[in-house]
């Protein structure tokens, strides 16, 4: 299957099932606003997997080994049970970090690495 973007948001899930991570070319994955607890660690197998929205569910843990998604660089877990803290103590979670920061900064650059950043504010 070729499916890259999947959008199972409003749908009243209650589990996002580790299968998902059978999806090889999967880049975006969009499940907010869902009832979903569990997220199965499977889904780190998505290793195409760059944006996965989870907003406005009720999940408490976060799998470490999805944050070592050699991809994943966007992920929104606001509206939640998960705890910030819980999340920066989550192995895997520096990693994820490093791998976000560097997507930013190549967004604030336009792709220009060269360029003096600065003329923006930064």
């Amino acid at each position: 299957m070729n499916l890259v973007d999947l959008n199972i948001s409003n749908n009243q899930l209650i589990e996002l099932p580790g299968s998902i991570g059978d999806m090889k070319s999967l880049v975006s994955l969009d499940a907010s606003d869902n009832l979903i607890e569990t997220v199965g660690s499977g889904i780190s197998s998505a290793k195409n997997l760059k944006i996965m929205l989870l907003a406005n569910n009720k999940i408490k843990e976060f799998p470490g080994q999805v944050l070592e998604s050699p991809k994943l660089e966007r992920l929104r877990l606001e509206g939640n049970m998960v705890e910030k803290d819980g999340l920066m103590s989550t192995k895997g979670y520096e990693v994820f970090e490093l791998r976000r920061q560097a997507a930013i900064s190549k967004q604030l650059a336009g792709g220009m690495q060269s360029t003096d950043r600065t003329i923006c504010g930064l």
